[in-house]
């Protein structure tokens, strides 16, 4: 099989795959709808509640207590335990698990590779894609890193956040060429928009100035999004 081939043949199994990813993530969206009810120490709670989860910092096994019985979770180790907001975040190997409250109020756990905590604001990076969810849980913005410019975090004056595109609450999904996207803004790691979610394609302030699309037409905004000559 030729170069040329090999790429042609990768254009189709890259979006299989992110269409996969992407189904888990609409399928059991992230919510606060109920409690993770967590614990560490070195012995097993005599009187668990249902549902609870445990540490052990001795062994490094994560426990569940489920229909009446312990079960180890994982059946191997788990290097860290951390809170992020309302999600705990596991790290096991080379990768992070994030458990949280699916819509249906159950306990879920969604793999991933990176998990970033902010002060109002959760990234994870998973295989292609990027997401961005705030505090509530709810997912705001999805980047696929490989057809659009992976974000960085950037620094703006005083301010720290990404340029992101802002997902749409009309049931579709966002992820898709960056030439698709019409909602890119600036979030700060607090959760706020800094610039409005409103430009053609992703940017990048050099001096206190970004160059940005607006409806197809090449400008100029500041660092509070307001346009300039």
């Amino acid at each position: 099989m030729s170069k040329n081939e090999e790429e042609e043949g990768m254009k189709y199994k890259i979006p299989i795959y992110v269409m996969a990813l992407l189904a888990l993530i609409f399928l059991f969206p992230m919510t606060t709808n109920g409690q993770i009810l967590f614990s560490q120490g070195t012995v097993l709670p005599q009187t668990p509640l249902g549902n609870e989860m445990f540490w052990n910092l001795e062994t490094k096994r994560v426990w569940s207590f489920e229909h009446g019985e312990w079960k180890d979770m994982f059946l191997a180790d788990v290097q860290d335990v951390q809170w992020c907001h309302s999600w705990l975040v596991f790290t096991r190997g080379d990768l992070q698990y994030i458990c949280f409250i699916d819509a249906e109020g159950k306990r879920s756990f969604l793999p991933t590779v990176k998990v970033i905590c902010h002060e109002g604001l959760m990234v994870d990076s998973c295989a292609y894609v990027q997401r961005f969810a705030d505090t509530t849980g709810r997912y705001i913005g999805f980047i696929l890193e490989k057809s659009c410019i992976f974000s960085k975090i950037q620094h703006v004056g005083a301010e720290s956040g990404y340029c992101i595109p802002k997902k749409v609450t009309d049931g579709k999904t966002d992820v898709g060429d960056c030439s698709d996207l019409n909602t890119w803004g600036f979030i700060t790691v607090k959760g706020q928009w800094l610039v409005v979610p409103k430009f053609d394609a992703p940017f990048r302030f050099k001096n206190g100035i970004a160059d940005v699309l607006y409806y197809g037409k090449k400008c100029k905004i500041n660092e509070q999004g307001e346009f300039v000559d």
